[in-house]
């Protein structure tokens, strides 16, 4: 079923594919508290043949998940590989070397003053360091009964891993912008190393202004002379854009973070909106 580009629901998917194929094909898999997404990617190939995202009523990484899981069609078939990544407050980012001498579990207990129900620890090798959150309780097992090999990450520590890698060689300051419809994720690089990620809510364009313009207060970068790159549920010239763009006038709309191939059958998709997704691919 195809349908119009939304800020909600969206479903795409070449009219060509199958069920059957699936084992050739990866799967991603993210969930953040506005949606349930996945897409269909040939493995060998690297064109994404399905893309879908759903939200609804609440927060899905407390409620929909489970269902979605159970109960979407293309999440029973057995796929080459699978990644699900979950961009789940609370969590911490750790020095890989403080998480070997420490552990992850007592410096999340150090900050937010309580035992975490489920901890997981994503690791991004380019960057040496680690997310520990707290995941939904059961989320990784269900996943796991129908794709026992996938890995199970948090969206940040791919976005991180993909804009180093993205980076390697860069000097200066560069900022990106991943903006959902009610949260923001911040990653702000200095000669390719990590000096931010953070998750922030917000309620109106203003506060996602807010936010950057603190963030460049306390690292001490100039607004005017910083590149920003924004993905997720914005479009170039919308009210949001054209507000972040007079107070950072170097601020450009990334098509994706990778490389994304699409099938010819997926039309009208923004790629934009999917980027966080897409990256799941190109990471694993």
């Amino acid at each position: 079923m195809e349908t119009g580009v939304s800020k909600s629901s969206a479903e795409f998917r070449d009219k060509t594919y199958q069920l059957s194929e699936s084992n050739a094909c990866h799967l991603s898999v993210q969930v953040d508290r506005d949606a349930f997404s996945y897409s269909i990617t040939e493995a060998d190939s690297g064109v994404v043949r399905a893309v879908y995202r759903y939200t609804g009523v609440g927060n899905p990484l407390e409620s929909s998940w489970k269902e979605s899981l159970r109960d979407i069609e293309d999440l029973q078939q057995e796929y080459r590989s699978a990644v699900i990544a979950v961009n789940h407050v609370p969590f911490v980012l750790l020095p890989a070397s403080l998480d070997e001498e420490v552990g992850s579990e007592e410096v999340f207990k150090a900050n937010f003053n309580s035992d975490p129900a489920n901890l997981c620890t994503a690791v991004v090798t380019e960057g040496k360091i680690n997310i520990a959150f707290d995941m939904p309780p059961g989320l990784d097992e269900e996943f796991h009964l129908r794709q026992p090999y996938a890995i199970v990450t948090h969206s940040g520590a791919m976005m991180i891993r993909s804009i180093l890698q993205r980076h390697r060689f860069s000097k200066g300051t560069t900022c990106y912008l991943n903006i959902t419809e009610s949260a923001m994720e911040v990653v702000v690089l200095k000669d390719n190393r990590l000096e931010l990620y953070n998750w922030f809510p917000y309620l109106t364009r203003n506060d996602v202004l807010y936010h950057l313009v603190n963030i460049a207060s306390q690292l001490g970068f100039d607004p005017g002379l910083t590149p920003v790159h924004i993905t997720g549920i914005v479009d170039s010239g919308d009210e949001t854009f054209e507000l972040l763009k007079t107070y950072w006038p170097k601020l450009s709309l990334l098509y994706s973070l990778d490389s994304v191939k699409l099938s010819l059958g997926l039309h009208g998709v923004r790629k934009p909106y999917f980027s966080s997704l897409f990256n799941l691919f190109a990471c694993v």
